[in-house]
């Protein structure tokens, strides 16, 4: 009986050419150099968490966390932040 493989990986020579593309993208000094605009992101998010629990609105984490990776991976990849945590629009397309 023959097993055959449900996945393929590329070779170890092409992986590497690959990652060689972003490796910069990803390096130590490149991520921490994100670490005001996290804290930024952070901040907002308790900021409207406050102001939800003073309004006693109930607050779906799950859509303001994606907002908020949604911000920071425009800010990084883009350098642009979408400023999808500051929108008060009813519509979740996010999610």
């Amino acid at each position: 009986m023959e097993l055959k493989a449900a996945a393929s990986t590329v070779g170890h020579d092409h992986h590497r050419i690959r990652k060689g593309y972003f490796k910069n993208f990803f390096s130590r000094r490149a991520v921490e150099s994100l670490g005001g605009f996290i804290q930024e992101s952070i901040d907002l998010l308790c900021e409207l968490l406050t102001q939800m629990h003073r309004d006693d609105v109930p607050a779906h984490l799950d859509s303001l966390y994606a907002k908020m990776t949604a911000d920071i991976i425009t800010y990084y990849t883009i350098g642009e932040c979408s400023n999808e945590l500051r929108r008060n629009d009813e519509t979740d397309d996010i999610t």
